[in-house]
């Protein structure tokens, strides 16, 4: 009666130990994955045609257009005649910037 209901392994427990029943262990969806993949394959592509005049012209874009990203996308679309998504080019600033603060504090240590 005063028995705990216990649940018993498998008959075979190897199958059991060389599974994770852990919940932790749980994987993301696929969709996530699989999103995440779209975003790097469209950076990747955008990339492919991108040149140092773009990357000027954006900080050049940020400022007057104190961050409007939608609207520094339209400027970019009317300029590359394809779609560069408002993301990528915030991403791409973000990137600049952490690239110029790595460079000015390299020259400081010196």
């Amino acid at each position: 009666s005063d028995e705990l209901d216990i649940p018993q392994l498998p008959a075979n427990s190897e199958d059991y130990q060389s599974t994770d029943h852990s919940p932790s262990s749980a994987s993301p969806s696929k969709s996530s994955k699989k999103k995440l993949s779209n975003i790097e394959t469209c950076k990747e592509n955008t990339m492919k045609n991108w040149s140092e005049e773009d990357d000027q012209l954006l900080q050049k874009l940020v400022v007057s257009m104190k961050n409007d990203w939608k609207k520094i996308s339209k400027r970019f679309a009317t300029k590359k005649k394809s779609k560069i998504t408002p993301y990528f080019l915030k991403t791409r600033h973000r990137e600049l910037a952490e690239q110029q603060s790595d460079q000015q504090a390299g020259h400081t240590k010196k």
